[in-house]
């Protein structure tokens, strides 16, 4: 007997009798399971926030006293947040400057800074946001809440005085 009739084989169930195919009936079954464990996977990732908003995609960049809390992956037209993390030897003078260049300010639309910079100036490579602040010990936070208007992989350059300059790397999907 060849292993194609072994394969199909006819059987008899009460007065119905039925081919079978258990070669493609095999084969079918390796398919299903592997769907199941790409389903699975895919499950996994979105849980762990690979897909945006969980364990995988919140970033802390730091650089001297300075920190920017943010998103690696986000979405378009969705609010996002870089929230800046200052030592008290940053903000010991009562002043602080930001410094977001103007490439990344041409993909996004500022919804809210928090606190509201006291002074805000065009330079020739972004806008240099001033905030008083609290002179003392503890950290000091300030807050840039924004939308992306565009997909894809996006840099945004920050210079934060008395810091070296923080590069983000971020995806937007759409």
């Amino acid at each position: 007997m060849s292993d194609q009739e072994r394969d199909e084989i006819v059987t008899r169930h009460g007065d119905l009798e039925i081919e079978e195919n258990m070669g493609a009936q095999r084969r079918l079954w390796k398919i299903q399971r592997a769907g199941r464990a790409v389903a699975v996977l895919i499950l996994a990732l979105g849980l762990a926030g690979a897909f945006g908003g969980g364990p995988l995609s919140h970033q802390t960049a730091s650089s001297g006293g300075c920190s920017i809390e943010y998103e690696r992956i986000g979405y378009r037209d969705t609010s996002q947040a870089y929230r800046l993390k200052l030592s008290s030897e940053v903000a010991r003078s009562g002043k602080v400057r930001v410094s977001l260049d103007n490439e990344a300010l041409s993909r996004m639309q500022l919804d809210q800074i928090v606190p509201e910079p006291a002074m805000t100036r065009l330079t020739a490579d972004g806008t240099l946001f001033e905030f008083e602040v609290e002179a003392g010990e503890g950290q000091r936070e300030i807050r840039f809440v924004f939308q992306s208007e565009a997909a894809g992989l996006q840099t945004t350059r920050i210079d934060i005085e008395s810091c070296p300059t923080i590069r983000l790397e971020q995806l937007f999907l759409p």
